[in-house]
């Protein structure tokens, strides 16, 4: 039996197309994969025709893996999000510092900025656009770069709750938990291979593809540095 651990599932929802693709874990295979296209041009997202296509393929999911699934990974071709730029900088006191522990502050203090001033909103994807150290601009972090000013340069996609609790209580129907939203334009704008599936797209993000995007962790993750705790970042 695959464990849960082994495999994620990813949901692809658009006004005019959904799909869901299971992956396994450790060699990136595709084991399930199912599609279901609406001849009309709609603009809105049908839920008893999302709630058909999740109950239709959830079952032979579980069927195949022998097991329920619990978690998904959700990928939205919506206009729901909206994107913020933020730009922060730092005055550092000694030339020769280890910039790591800089640049968690001054990312713990962005999302504490957003999370105050776009109250009932979740952050979806947080890049990092430019890390500026002096005049030096880099789309790379130089941890032992010695500078006197160092600035963070950020774009952070958003969404909001109530977005996010619609498809929940679909979900929720199921016994399904959503572990992470993936906006489909951001993953469009990224990963270029158009050839691959929208859900292949979101596997690739949620495996690392940009290495400058901060994945933030849940509050009550135990046994991890300060640098775990708050971000995880690629590269």
């Amino acid at each position: 039996m695959i464990e849960e651990s082994d495999f994620e599932v990813y949901l692809y929802v658009s006004p005019n197309k959904f799909s869901i693709s299971v992956f396994t874990k450790f060699n990136s295979k595709t084991i399930y994969f199912k599609e279901h296209l609406f001849n009309s041009n709609k603009t809105n997202i049908s839920q008893q025709e999302l709630e058909n296509f999740i109950s239709q393929n959830i079952f032979s999911i579980e069927k195949l893996l022998n097991q329920f699934v619990n978690i998904i990974y959700l990928i939205l071709d919506t206009n729901q999000f909206f994107e913020v730029n933020f730009g922060i900088k730092k005055q550092i006191n000694h030339i020769h510092i280890d910039l790591v522990k800089e640049r968690i502050e001054l990312l713990q203090k962005i999302k504490n900025e957003i999370k105050k001033n776009y109250m009932n909103t979740e952050i979806i994807h947080f890049v990092i656009t430019k890390y500026i150290f002096d005049d030096l601009v880099s789309n790379d972090f130089i941890k032992n770069q010695s500078c006197k000013n160092f600035c963070l340069e950020t774009k952070l996609i958003c969404i909001k709750n109530q977005d996010i609790l619609y498809f929940d209580s679909i979900l929720k129907k199921y016994q399904i938990s959503i572990k992470r939203i993936i906006s489909n334009h951001y993953a469009l704008n990224l990963v270029l291979d158009k050839k691959i599936s929208e859900c292949e797209m979101g596997f690739k993000i949620i495996s690392g593809f940009n290495k400058n995007e901060v994945f933030l962790l849940p509050k009550n993750v135990e046994n991890r540095g300060i640098f775990e705790k708050f971000f995880n970042l690629f590269g």
